[in-house]
């Protein structure tokens, strides 16, 4: 693979709620991007990415599941990144702020690496879908109608029931967290580059 010079990668996960320095509140998480600017462009920014201003002084471990990712979306789109990859974006948000995300990707001119189960944010922002698949991605022709209709029939030539979750156990909580570890450790090297790309 090759990379442009000038790439700029904005990095989401929905496991990144942890990274947020729980005693620090928004304005201390913008400040430290921003260190020569003011105390008011600071907060400004801060209001850009959605957050009250009575939520501007609420640390992280307070702020609720919506918020945290109000702020880490916020911080991985800081430096105008012409490449996002949103790993589950609309985990913890609410309605409306769903609805801000599809606005706000629709206007956005980069490009977007999107990985959702979320079936109506891929119909409202999705320009071409992909198929990972048996360790492979291919370009996936037909719309998510098409690979629903797959899937069902895939599950009924298995004598599977069809279960929405493919049939997969709940994780518990520990295998949960575990599996987000592991995660945040197959993405470190991705992050680490977009990070001290974007000093």
């Amino acid at each position: 693979m090759q990379v442009a010079p000038g790439l700029k990668i904005g990095f989401f996960a929905q496991h990144q709620l942890d990274d947020l320095i729980p005693e620090h509140d928004a304005v201390e998480h913008v400040r430290q991007r921003m260190p020569g600017a003011t105390e008011g462009k600071v907060r400004a920014r801060v209001a850009q990415m959605g957050l009250a201003t009575a939520k501007m002084s609420t640390p992280a471990k307070d702020l609720s599941g919506g918020e945290k990712a109000r702020l880490l979306m916020g911080l991985a789109a800081f430096d105008a990144p012409n490449l996002l990859i949103l790993d589950e974006p609309t985990n913890h948000l609410d309605i409306d702020s769903r609805n801000a995300l599809i606005q706000a990707l629709n206007e956005y001119t980069g490009a977007v690496i999107l990985i959702s189960h979320d079936r109506h944010l891929i119909e409202a922002t999705a320009d071409r879908l992909w198929l990972v698949k048996d360790g492979t991605v291919s370009n996936y022709d037909g719309d998510l109608e098409d690979y629903r209709s797959t899937i069902v029939q895939s599950s009924k030539g298995k004598g599977g029931k069809g279960k929405g979750n493919g049939g997969e156990e709940q994780l518990s909580k520990a295998e949960q967290r575990k599996a987000n570890a592991d995660k945040r450790a197959t993405f470190a090297p991705l992050k680490k580059r977009s990070t001290m790309s974007n000093p």
